[in-house]
């Protein structure tokens, strides 16, 4: 059960400092030997996901084992799953997608990558502790899916919101108790896998590309082992360091500048709904007011719609994870969808085409309603990397709020309840902190965590979209000048875009892992 208010929306991690493994402890995790076969069959995203040129013949898959804790190596192990593709010479390269909770194994089946690494590197795709094939967490699953639509975007009581926080305690409860080793997901413990991972599969330095969560695998990879740092990319990199008030704030405003851009083209285009943004945001909260209250038609919902047999209640919590989706990607390429989908809710009511963006935002399959386990992954770490439990009053929630509004105005807009209600509890943040602190047997989410540093003589490779929501522009300039490296800049939108198949782009990153290793600070326009 996902805390939506707006003070706590946070879709990427904010890291913890990883510690240095202690090898000597480690003796039988170091000497196993890994074994490379044929993929499981499960491991294939549909033929329709993945990249076209993709050869399942070309890949192996294995697994490693990894201790569930690195402080206490009697709890035992849990594997950690990897898809290798490519050359198999003598250097690898590891790659993950983010999230936290995507899959690496999945990433790599849907990536055009360049010569350069598909000829001369092993292409790691690995799915980090908890995640995918790797031990996953996992919660309820129907639990999961009727959190989006049992309860209204817009708390407007605080009646509402006491209901609301106990069916979330009692979720998170319940998804604990089934998962005893949850605490253990953390980026702290991936970082020590992967240098685990390292250790066996090669011994040369680490290679590694990361893109959105993954930058902060990396870079908190660089902190911990500077010795060991190859040649390392960073794709849409995070600002690590931020507390949780100016996460918060810095991500509104990037989602506030793509819900924007989708809305002013929009209020252009005579076939759109709306002839201004605020216009089409209005319209928009019009929907979502009345999904709430059981009048907009969708199709993935739990409960028949009285107004038509064959679809179902919408969702206003899953139309605004539909829009957020959306704004992931490069406006020339979701724009159409957007317009459709626009079309198909102000004119006709029908919520099936933000529905579907919604529900790949939060990890299912619409096509069959399968769903990986992204959401609570990212929820878990978020709340163990940084303690996010909040002890403001109300008259400090409200004093962000209008920081917030001032910061994000069209997201504030948009999530804001009709009354204007802001609500407050006694356990305010996130209920997986929350239950951190009350298990004194479980490590404490610490309250602060470093900013991006590098000490190993290396410079990285960093790219970033100027038009980026998830990470803002803004943040990538920040992290380039801490990690002391060049910034290549693409100049267009879109989250995540080094491998959007831009010439530039690949350029730069074929001279970086190619013979040269050459870097520089330029620009790449769209194309």
């Amino acid at each position: 059960m996902r805390i939506r208010s707006i003070s706590v929306i946070s879709l990427l991690v904010l890291a913890s400092c990883a510690t240095t493994t202690n090898s000597a402890d480690l003796s039988d995790y170091l000497s196993q030997n890994v074994q490379w076969q044929i993929c499981p069959d499960d491991y294939f995203l549909k033929k329709d996901y993945r990249f076209s040129d993709f050869d399942k013949d070309n890949v192996t898959c294995a697994e490693i084992e990894v201790p569930i804790s690195y402080d206490d190596l009697s709890l035992g192990s849990k594997t950690v799953a990897m898809m290798g593709m490519g050359s198999r010479a003598d250097q690898v390269v590891f790659y993950n997608p983010g999230g936290p909770g995507a899959s690496g194994i999945e990433a790599i089946q849907t990536i055009d990558f360049p010569d350069v690494l598909d000829q001369e590197y092993f292409i790691i795709g690995f799915d980090p502790r908890g995640v995918g094939f790797s031990s996953p967490v996992r919660c309820d699953d129907e639990a999961d899916l009727e959190s989006y639509y049992k309860f209204d975007l817009y708390i407007e009581s605080q009646a509402e919101a006491d209901e609301f926080i106990a069916a979330d305690q009692e979720f998170t409860a319940d998804c604990a108790a089934a998962n005893p080793y949850w605490w253990t997901i953390t980026t702290e413990n991936t970082v020590q896998d992967i240098e685990l991972m390292r250790a066996v599969l090669t011994d040369q330095p680490l290679n590694f590309i990361g893109s959105s969560y993954g930058t902060t695998l990396a870079m908190e990879y660089l902190r911990a082992y500077p010795e060991n740092i190859g040649k390392v990319m960073l794709d849409s990199p995070v600002l690590i360091g931020l507390d949780n008030d100016e996460d918060s704030l810095q991500q509104g405003k990037g989602f506030n500048d793509s819900f924007e851009r989708l809305f002013a083209e929009c209020a252009a285009d005579s076939k759109c709904p709306g002839n201004s943004v605020m216009e089409v945001a209005e319209l928009i909260k019009q929907k979502l007011i009345a999904a709430d209250d059981g009048k907009v038609l969708g199709y993935w919902g739990v409960q028949q719609s009285s107004l038509n047999p064959d679809a179902t209640v919408a969702s206003a919590n899953m139309i605004m994870d539909g829009l957020s989706q959306m704004s992931y990607f490069e406006l020339d390429d979701v724009y159409s969808d957007f317009r459709e989908g626009m079309i198909e809710l102000i004119e006709k009511n029908d919520s099936w085409i933000f529905e579907f963006y919604g529900l790949l935002f939060n990890g299912y399959d619409p096509e069959t309603k399968e769903r990986s386990n992204m959401s609570e992954i990212l929820y878990i770490v978020n709340c163990l990397d940084i303690d996010s439990r909040d002890f403001d009053s109300l008259d400090e929630l409200k004093e962000f709020d209008k920081k917030y509004q001032a910061a994000a105005p069209l997201v504030h807009y948009l999530y804001t309840p009709p009354n204007g209600f802001i609500w407050s509890s006694a356990r305010q943040g996130c209920e997986w902190s929350w239950l951190a602190f009350d298990d004194d047997s479980i490590p404490d989410p610490p309250a602060k965590v470093p900013g991006p540093v590098n000490e190993s003589g290396k410079q990285i490779l960093i790219i970033a979209s100027q038009g980026d929501n998830a990470t803002p522009y803004v943040g990538a300039v920040k992290v380039a000048r801490q990690l002391k490296s060049p910034l290549v800049t693409f100049t267009g939108t879109g989250h995540a875009i080094a491998f959007n198949g831009n010439t530039c782009l690949k350029d730069q990153i074929t001279n970086f892992f190619g013979t040269s290793g050459s870097l520089a600070s330029v620009s790449c326009d769209p194309e």
